[in-house]
């Protein structure tokens, strides 16, 4: 009798079955990926999207354990990309029929990244309820170097620590082209630029504006730059490389310029403080004024972890009837 049913379970024309249903089980489940951009300098936070759609008649459960979603990174001229660690991707969630649901988070911090050249990510879901697993199409970016226009080493004592010698770290300005815009990033390293403690984007520069940096008393890095015809973008990041003002100057009988104090602080001397959508951190006009709409508000750069599930931010879409 054990025969019997053990020649059964190897029925040619079961398999058979089974390899042709299984086609049509993983057309009922889609899996894209999308990044929030082409290119992206050395330890920059990427963000990868992975879209989920289901089609099967059923609600899928996922996001419970970290086999659920498997992603694999490589190299186009097929060089081998080391893993650091596990992307943080559990998070459950159901997603109903007949909708779709993306999973955000950063993965630059669990691969090793940091050499130029294009690289490809492939994403694959493991479904329970379907016993299958569905592979997306590969997505496609690359990092670049992007060009250094100035770089200062500087003495920093973290918080909480006295006595000794500072540590020193450096502040380094790099201009890059996407496509036909020249964008300005700063980057905060080691004294080397060996240890990369935060590479992020602070805005567009005009192709004939030359940057002004100066670092205060604290270590903060402030940045003056043009952006349009008459208006300037300033901006101040912390030593470890946090976003503290971000505000907008426009050329009003004199240009706008970075003043040192002699204690030690920086402020814009020159021009006319505006109001954007752009401020960060973000003021209450008052009754008389309102912001310059013309001026979108860029995101915060996030600080290398996964974004978290909040549908207001964008980093989990609610599942809709796509």
């Amino acid at each position: 009798m054990s025969n019997l049913r053990r020649a059964r379970f190897f029925n040619p024309a079961l398999w058979l079955a089974a390899a042709c249903l299984l086609p049509a089980l993983r057309a009922q489940v889609a899996v894209e990926v999308a990044f929030d951009k082409d290119q992206y300098l050395p330890a920059e936070d990427i963000i990868l999207a992975v879209k989920i759609t289901n089609f099967s008649g059923r609600t899928l459960h996922l996001g419970k354990d970290p086999s659920w979603l498997d992603l694999f990174v490589e190299r186009t001229d097929g060089k081998y990309v080391r893993q650091i660690a596990e992307p943080p991707v559990v998070y459950p969630f159901d997603l109903p029929s007949s909708s779709r649901a993306t999973r955000r988070l950063n993965i630059a911090p669990n691969f090793d990244m940091r050499e130029p050249g294009q690289y490809k990510l492939t994403a694959t879901v493991r479904i329970p309820e379907l016993q299958i697993e569905v592979s997306g199409k590969p997505g496609s970016f690359t990092v670049i170097n992007g060009s250094p226009i100035w770089e200062q080493p500087f003495g920093f004592t973290p918080p909480g620590k006295s006595g000794g010698q500072p540590e020193i770290r450096r502040y380094a300005l790099i201009q890059t082209t996407q496509g036909r815009r020249m964008r300005l990033y700063v980057r905060v390293s080691g004294p080397y630029g060996i240890r990369i403690y935060r590479v992020f984007p602070i805005g567009i520069v005009l192709t004939f504006s030359r940057p002004e940096a100066q670092i205060d008393r604290a270590g903060n890095l402030h940045v003056l730059w043009q952006t349009a015809a008459k208006d300037f973008t300033y901006v101040v990041v912390d030593p470890n490389g946090k976003l503290k003002a971000r505000q907008t100057y426009r050329y009003a009988f004199t240009r706008p310029r970075l003043q040192p104090g002699k204690d030690g602080t920086v402020r814009v001397a020159g021009g006319a403080r505006i109001r954007t959508r752009g401020d960060y951190p973000p003021e209450k006009p008052s009754s008389s004024e309102k912001p310059d709409a013309a001026a979108p508000r860029p995101p915060e750069p996030t600080k290398g972890q996964p974004l978290p599930p909040n549908p207001a931010s964008g980093s989990q879409e609610a599942p809709s009837g796509e």
